[in-house]
């Protein structure tokens, strides 16, 4: 993490629950029903072969459990990155400050006349969400929420740039 006023970036790792856990053991049971199935009913070692290639193919494509979200602020953008398995990055989402039409901490009654936008979660995943925020922003085709996981210097540095479209406490 770097601080200097201007550029700012942090590493938000996400709890693994639910549908990518899921996922991920049901295609490892795959895997093992295939090569099972290729050497007890098949008995070939062509079978066997090809159970390996799909099986090699099923983990390539299998979702990483390891997810992080790198959130990097730059003289009043913030640009949202997806970190899978500590190697493949994508950028997913980027926003400006001047785009903001607030940034509020999760569940904040300042959010409730914006309940029904298209929502982007790039958060912790924490049950709980007591240090989540949200940013409503403008878009070309309206307005989203962007629900993240920000430390204080974060938000300290995002206050400093915009100090009324951020709010720091729940209302």
């Amino acid at each position: 993490m770097m601080g200097d006023g201007s550029y700012y970036d942090m590493i938000v790792k996400v709890e693994n629950r639910g549908k990518r856990i899921v996922i991920r053991y049901a295609l490892f049971a795959i895997c093992i029903i295939l090569l099972l199935a290729s050497v007890a009913v098949l008995r070939s070692i062509f079978a066997f072969i090809l159970a390996v290639a799909i099986d090699s193919v099923l983990l390539f494509i299998t979702p990483s459990n390891k997810v992080e979200y790198e959130y990097v602020f730059v003289d009043g953008q913030l640009d949202f990155d997806r970190i899978i398995g500590g190697s493949s990055r994508k950028n997913m989402f980027r926003t400006d400050l001047e785009n903001a039409i607030i940034v509020a901490p999760y569940g904040s009654h300042s959010l409730d006349g914006h309940k029904n936008l298209k929502e982007r979660d790039f958060s912790s995943n924490s049950e709980l969400r007591e240090k989540d925020f949200v940013i409503v922003t403008k878009e070309e085709k309206g307005q989203s929420k962007v629900i993240f996981t920000p430390d204080e210097t974060m938000l300290k540095e995002m206050k400093e740039k915009a100090p009324f479209k951020i709010e720091l406490e729940k209302k």
